[in-house]
């Protein structure tokens, strides 16, 4: 989340977001996971592939980054293409595979928001792509979709693929009457998984896999 959005935020999204940047979470706490060249990591919701870069400079993982928005995802390669372990997909991931229109506007393009660019983009079946690019499961996916995190999370439960994943790093949004109760039942969901190691609410949490589930 960028500073520039700081004005879209409710009051305890402010709040959150202020002891976000105290404690330093874009710098130390998104990247403070216990990763190496043998693991495999999935940016869903690339953008222009900071976070990608970021990934194989420390860690030299392979990353599967996935970015819907052609320019962004151009970007991306051209910010990645030093790393070797970083594969960018021009396609987003999604309940359904299809084409569908996304509003432009910058780190806040989405499905759901209307802005004066739009642009149609494809969408592949995240289930799908989980089992055919990491059969043996994943150890860090990285979510910020704006919004659409709650469709693809409960796919990837429903498909029984969230216990292959080991650590997942979530941006929650509100954008819609209901955005709250949706976040509270996949919560109570993951938790039969996972357990919850940080949490600033509706900026970035993250689900680490229970050591027996």
């Amino acid at each position: 989340m960028g500073l520039n959005l700081i004005r879209f935020l409710t009051d305890g999204q402010y709040r959150s977001v202020r002891r976000w940047y105290r404690d330093g979470g874009d710098k130390q706490l998104r990247y403070n996971y216990d990763l190496g060249a043998a693991d495999l990591v999935f940016d869903v919701g690339a953008y222009e592939g900071h976070f990608a870069e970021e990934v194989a400079r420390r860690f030299g993982s392979k990353v599967e980054a996935f970015e819907p928005v052609g320019i962004y995802a151009e970007t991306a390669r051209r910010r990645t293409a030093a790393f070797p372990t970083v594969n960018v997909h021009e396609f987003g991931l999604a309940k359904i595979e299809g084409e569908s229109k996304i509003s432009i506007d910058g780190l806040a393009s989405s499905r759901t928001a209307v802005s004066k660019q739009i642009v149609v983009a494809q969408f592949k079946n995240i289930v799908e792509i989980c089992n055919t690019l990491a059969p043996g499961g994943i150890s860090l996916m990285k979510i910020n979709i704006e919004g659409d995190e709650y469709e693809i999370l409960p796919a990837l439960m429903d498909a029984n693929f969230i216990p292959k994943i080991r650590d997942l790093q979530v941006q929650f949004h509100l954008f819609k009457s209901g955005d709250k109760a949706r976040y509270r039942a996949i919560a109570a969901r993951l938790e039969k998984t996972h357990e919850l190691t940080w949490r600033y609410p509706f900026i970035w949490e993250n689900w680490k896999l229970k050591s027996k589930v």
